[in-house]
């Protein structure tokens, strides 16, 4: 259930990093094809320095795409930093978890590290790394269930 949860947080911080690429990629492109000022890379744009090209938007319209663009992608980098934190926040209490079955869990299907490096950093053998971490999907399966 905790590597459920992890990995969800892991997809949806995903698709907010592709989101915002997105929406960057349609600004840089907006502006590209309605003329953008030369410097404006990063700065904000000003109305009176978009010319209207043949597209069918305005410089109005212009303007207030942008604007809409750069709210998207604040509103995007905010949820980005809130499932940032909240990730951090299970790493923490996994940590905290007491006893070697869980930070074997934990290594292997959260940090993705193989059985011979968990075995080494806990100090068991690679057979009972192995069988603890089926105990523990067992149990995790079963929570599931339930």
């Amino acid at each position: 259930m905790i590597a459920r949860t992890y990995q969800d947080l892991l997809d949806e911080i995903q698709f907010y990093n592709t989101r915002i690429r997105q929406l960057n990629y349609e600004r840089a492109a907006l502006l590209l094809k309605h003329g953008a000022p030369a410097g404006l890379r990063g700065a904000r744009l000003d109305p009176s320095g978009v010319k209207s090209s043949v597209g069918f938007l305005s410089v109005e319209e212009v303007f207030l795409r942008v604007q809409q663009i750069e709210a998207s992608i604040r509103d995007c980098k905010q949820m980005k930093n809130l499932l940032l934190k909240q990730l951090d926040e299970i790493n923490k209490s996994l940590y905290r978890l007491e006893g070697r079955p869980y930070k074997i869990f934990w290594l292997h299907k959260c940090e993705n590290k193989n059985f011979k490096d968990i075995a080494e950093e806990v100090g068991l053998s690679l057979s009972q790394v192995q069988r603890i971490y089926k105990d523990v999907l067992n149990e995790e399966v079963e929570a599931a269930g339930n």
